[in-house]
């Protein structure tokens, strides 16, 4: 059972810092964040956050317009960036025991995150988001 929990977590904070990439960048330049999920089936909602029981996607919404070219495609592209940064310390590492678990969140992150209905890489070529 400790595994489990140790897995679950590792998989929310995985997702989390890619979420968090994309909000800092929105910090960063001075954006108002419309609202934060992470996870799938909501099960707690509290102001602009929205927490999931599943940690399988989550988006940051946020207004694009008045931003130039280049930022958006910092706050697009940050995610991924991150994504692929833990991504790389996992395969190096063997610090927890359902490794390869972490690893292939990670790569159907990145994947998402490139070829998904609503994809970063998506987003940030056609100036769309959430």
């Amino acid at each position: 059972m400790i595994d489990f929990l140790h897995l679950y977590c590792f998989m929310y904070i995985t997702l989390f810092l890619h979420e968090f990439g994309h909000a800092f960048m929105c910090f960063i330049f001075k954006k108002n964040i419309k609202h934060i999920k992470i996870g799938d089936i909501v099960i707690l909602k509290i102001s602009k956050y929205k927490l999931g029981l599943l940690p399988l996607n989550g988006y940051v919404a946020f207004s694009y317009y008045e931003l130039k070219k280049h930022q958006q495609l910092c706050i697009y592209l940050i995610g991924p960036i991150i994504t692929f940064i833990l991504l790389i310390v996992f395969i190096n590492e063997e610090f927890i025991k359902y490794n390869n678990i972490i690893i292939l969140q990670l790569v159907s992150q990145l994947f998402l995150s490139f070829f998904g209905d609503n994809s970063d890489i998506k987003n940030a070529l056609n100036n769309k988001t959430n």
